[in-house]
């Protein structure tokens, strides 16, 4: 049988090197594979026994690259994309920062990376896009092109406290829930909302920071990943995005070094702006974002500014509410503590500890507002309704009310028969829309995601939804 042939790309710069190191030699069995990304001489010396077609595109020291804008190429781009430019580049980070120190040379350089990008989807039998992350141009790029053009993407995305699934919309709701598997498990609702309810966080920073923080418990080991991170970094420093592991560390030996003394201070912060909650109020939970993560930077860009979006939160509230305010569990000391102190100003805003549980902070809340938090969806297991802004995978869950305006916030809460609908929807129908989405899912170790194991099961996992779905082949 022919093999079929993909498109694969990764994160950041440190996964695409795990990548290649563990997934590639899994995935080259069933597929014909062609993978995009950062180019260093790093990926090409482990690419050089690889069989698989790389496409390595960026390179930020370019001296070629122009600084006299062509507007009207970017505006064919744009909307042959059918998406502002000026949304994509900020959904990349590193480019973003690229594109603030120089804005004609990074404008340039994107119609660059947008050329070769489309070339390759042009001139290859490629027709199906895997990826491992939504927020760089090498993944959302390849999305918006392929969708112009009648082919299928796949983002690979995590399902809190279960493991992953495949979805198509990389904005917004997972899509792929129809799609079922006979030889899959079948999931268990009251055991998966028993593990919601119980843990006390989903996010791990430690995970996230590619860092087991345990390991380095001895500071000269930690000095030691330092410097062969910052070796690592020097050596292919040519790419955008060739700092943003070192960051990490540095964020994580910051945390190791200060973690006493910082959350002292934190807490003598919170303890001095404290208010009483009132038993004659009702309270609604904004849980903060991490700002730098695609939740965001993709999918709700216009909610950046926290800061502003809290003051304007808080006016659209009815009289006889007040706003609870917490830090990301993974963010925690990294915002800015004088707006956070002039938050605590506002009278009807309550900043609450963030050291405390969000499953706490259900005891004194009625509804939750969010964008694309995962504490909206943990919400529901408590049987609180959940107001979203953005679109997160759980928007058409029982119980969550998008609202495209923060001027929709006021008549929603001040009307007690919407309420009632949605706490009768969650008791009715929250077990069949969770067991549809985790009976397309397959339970997955994600914080250890490139053990062999993981990857011999999430090639399988992508295999038989290629097999199982025949519109892949209807092009």
């Amino acid at each position: 049988m022919e093999k079929i042939t993909i498109l694969l790309s990764q994160g950041d710069l440190y996964n695409t090197l795990t990548f290649f190191e563990e997934l590639i030699p899994v995935f080259s069995n069933d597929f014909d594979i062609y993978f995009i990304g950062p180019s260093t001489p790093t990926i090409q010396k482990k690419l050089r026994n690889e069989k698989i077609k790389y496409f390595g595109i960026f390179n930020k020291n370019n001296k070629k690259i122009s600084s006299e804008i062509s507007y009207e190429e970017l505006s064919r781009i744009e909307n042959f994309l059918g998406y502002p430019i000026e949304k994509i580049i900020f959904s990349d980070p590193e480019f973003y920062s690229f594109y603030v120190k120089n804005k004609n040379k990074a404008l340039n350089e994107f119609i660059r990376i947008f050329n070769n990008i489309n070339e390759i989807l042009t001139k290859n039998p490629i027709y199906l896009f895997f990826t491992f992350g939504e927020d760089r141009l090498y993944n959302i790029i390849p999305y918006l092109i392929l969708k112009r053009k009648g082919g299928k993407s796949y983002l690979v995305s995590i399902i809190p406290y279960y493991g992953i699934t495949l979805t198509t919309d990389f904005f917004g709701s997972f899509t792929e829930q129809k799609i079922k598997f006979s030889n899959l498990e079948k999931a268990d609702f009251e055991h998966y909302s028993r593990l919601v309810k119980q843990s006390k966080v989903y996010f791990d920073s430690d995970a996230i920071n590619q860092i087991d923080f345990r390991k380095y418990i001895n500071p000269l080991n930690l000095i030691r990943k330092i410097c062969k991170i910052a070796k690592f970094n020097k050596e292919n420093q040519r790419t955008f995005y060739s700092s943003h592991t070192n960051i990490n560390v540095l964020k994580v030996s910051q945390q190791f070094f200060l973690k006493k003394y910082k959350t002292n201070k934190i807490k003598n912060f919170y303890k001095s702006i404290q208010k009483p909650l009132s038993e004659n109020r009702k309270y609604i939970y904004y849980p903060l974002h991490f700002t730098e993560d695609a939740q965001i930077l993709l999918k709700f860009p216009e909610g950046y500014n926290q800061y502003e979006l809290i003051r304007n939160i808080a006016k659209n509230l009815p009289i006889n509410y007040g706003l609870i305010i917490k830090e990301h569990p993974g963010y925690i000391g990294q915002y800015d503590y004088n707006q956070m102190f002039n938050l605590s100003q506002i009278p009807n805003v309550f900043l609450f500890d963030p050291f405390v549980s969000s499953k706490e902070v259900f005891n004194n809340c009625d509804i939750i507002l969010t964008i694309n938090s995962t504490v909206g969806f943990e919400a529901l297991f408590f049987n609180k309704n959940v107001i979203t802004l953005g679109k997160p995978f759980y928007n058409h869950f029982p119980g969550v009310i998008h609202i495209e305006t923060l001027n929709d916030l006021f008549s929603i809460l001040t009307n007690v028969e919407i309420q009632n609908c949605c706490k009768n929807d969650i008791s009715n129908y929250l077990c069949k829309s969770t067991l549809d989405l985790l009976n397309s899912s397959i339970v997955f170790n994600y914080q250890d995601f490139y053990k062999n194991g993981n990857v011999e099961m999430l090639s399988k996992f992508i295999k038989n939804h290629i097999n199982n779905t025949s519109s892949f082949f209807n092009y």
